[in-house]
């Protein structure tokens, strides 16, 4: 006799009011994953990109030095498939807009220190940290 008054009591809640309850459940998610976003750990796409950056600005500083040449040409072309190839392993905090990344590639692991930047992250030495 009880379970079919609860039952008629749970029947009788009007179905939009549990709604809500979903729609801000949906909505605190939604809005905890943008966040999540905006701030934290590189990506491994931020790591790509700051590796690359990297290159470009050691090819700079090579052709200014030593002028263009097939030979340079072809390392930057190698270390750039390597830096494509890259994996982020993971992150942790080391300070603040600072994290030391554990990356793989083809010649095995290593780690970056990633800093954030006024225009993105930057990769740097992590001993020298």
């Amino acid at each position: 006799m009880q379970i079919k008054q609860i039952r008629r009591q749970t029947n009788a809640i009007p179905k939009s009011s549990k709604r809500p309850k979903r729609l801000s459940l949906v909505a605190a998610l939604g809005v905890s994953t943008l966040l999540s976003a905006c701030g934290g750990s590189p990506s491994e796409a931020d790591v790509r990109a700051a590796l690359t950056k990297q290159l470009d600005q050691g090819k700079t500083q090579a052709e200014q030095l030593m002028g263009k040449n097939s030979f340079l040409d072809q390392r930057l072309s190698e270390e750039r498939r390597a830096v494509d190839a890259t994996k982020l392993i993971g992150c942790k905090s080391d300070g603040e807009k600072a994290y030391l990344c554990d990356i793989e590639n083809k010649a095995g692991t290593s780690r970056v220190r990633m800093l954030k930047g006024s225009e993105g992250w930057i990769a740097a030495d992590p001993a020298k940290g």
